[in-house]
């Protein structure tokens, strides 16, 4: 992961919480399905990227976008977007550069809301 991602917080709790309308509640319900679902969407991106499936890698790349929106997981917000333009360009070799990143991203993002 480069120096910019590592800039942004794993969550933005204040625009999580703007997100759940202030309702701590509503955060952590979301925050569970999101701690469940992203990390379940990487292989499969993984998979996507490696066989050259364009479309799908954008798919599931902006799949992990949006659940990491949700609750302003920046970091791997930002790293899936990158992947996501680079599935749409058909860059490959853009796309795999950013994984390792968003792997982590995910990891750090899974460890944090489990504390």
């Amino acid at each position: 992961m480069n120096a910019d991602n590592e800039s942004l917080p794993v969550i933005n709790y204040e625009q999580a919480l703007e997100n759940a309308a202030g309702e701590r509640e509503i955060f952590d319900a979301v925050a569970d399905a999101a701690a469940q679902e992203i990390p379940s969407l990487y292989p499969q991106l993984a998979k996507a990227i490696q066989g050259n499936d364009f479309l799908e890698g954008q798919r599931l790349a902006h799949t992990i976008k949006g659940a990491a929106r949700v609750i302003a997981a920046e970091r791997t917000m930002v790293l899936a977007q990158r992947i996501e333009h680079a599935m749409s360009e058909e860059d490959r070799d853009a796309a795999e550069e950013k994984l390792v990143g968003l792997q982590l991203a995910i990891q750090e993002l899974v460890a944090e809301l489990s504390k």
